[in-house]
């Protein structure tokens, strides 16, 4: 294993056993959110940077570390005539990557959540630009930032109304905290047409999109330089 190599693994072995001692430690009788961070991030939008583990999260956040965990053990283990070139940089973007992912997962405010979205793109940008196979890599890579700011965008303008209209209808301070907009429903319709916008938004992304068909591609069948 090369020196960056080892430490994203080990990384990647530290959140792993983080998240099973949350696993572990999950109460199902018991508060709807545990292991709670909450800090003001932007106090006149009523953003907060707030993160906890839930009942919806737990397996997911486990699944997570797992599988990049295994990830990260596999790159390493590559045989010398295959191994990766610039490993500082894969490593740094993966980890990033898994970060990224925790943090959508994690997220307990709308507007972190597309936030933590948004930012797994850029890890991904790199890593199919980089390391991907030809010669379709960077035909991938320009069909995934362009599907995923097209989404991005849709879930930025569904969550920036999510907080408005909540807002307006309660008659109260803007807020963007998903516990909190739970006590101010929308109307029918308003829950219509914000619902569609979040769903065109990760559809982009599902395995059965053809919008990213060739970033599934050009990442399942890899190959690693040196």
């Amino acid at each position: 294993m090369s020196t960056p190599g080892t430490l994203a693994f080990v990384g990647s072995l530290a959140a792993l056993a983080l998240s099973i001692g949350y696993i572990a430690d999950y109460k199902t009788g018991g508060a709807p959110l545990q292991h709670v961070t909450d800090t003001v991030w932007i106090a006149t939008l009523g953003i907060h940077y707030k993160l906890a583990v839930t009942g919806l999260n737990v397996m997911l956040i486990g699944l997570t570390t797992l599988l990049f965990a295994a990830s990260t053990l596999a790159a390493n283990l590559r045989s010398p005539e295959s191994a990766l070139e610039r490993p500082r940089l894969f490593f740094f973007h993966f980890m990033l990557a898994e970060s990224a992912v925790l943090g959508a997962f994690l997220a307990q405010d709308l507007i972190l959540f597309v936030a933590f979205f948004d930012l797994m793109l850029i890890p991904f940008y790199f890593l199919i630009g980089g390391w991907g196979r030809e010669p379709d890599r960077v035909k991938a890579t320009i069909k995934l930032v362009i599907y995923t700011l097209v989404g991005s965008l849709l879930m930025l303008a569904a969550a920036v109304a999510t907080g408005v209209l909540a807002a307006q209808q309660g008659g109260g301070h803007i807020t963007f905290v998903l516990s909190a907009l739970h006590a101010l429903p929308l109307s029918t319709g308003s829950q219509e047409w914000i619902f569609l916008c979040f769903a065109a938004a990760f559809l982009v992304k599902m395995p059965a999109s053809r919008c990213t068909a060739g970033c599934r591609t050009a990442t399942a069948r890899c190959r690693w330089r040196c």
